[in-house]
């Protein structure tokens, strides 16, 4: 779980990545599906789109 106090200081991007994928963590679990998701985070979200097209 990403649930805690830690004194370690991460890159926004990786803090970003943790949150999708405990995001898409929670969504499988409680069977959630067809869901859109937003980000500002350019470099994430085309390394998602074009891992897509691979």
């Amino acid at each position: 779980r990403l649930t805690g106090i830690y004194e370690v200081v991460l890159p926004p991007k990786l803090i970003e990545i943790l949150a999708l994928r405990e995001s898409l963590s929670w969504l499988h679990k409680h069977n959630a599906y067809n869901v859109y998701f937003e980000s500002d985070a350019k470099v994430i979200v085309d390394a998602i789109l074009n891992s897509q097209k691979d």
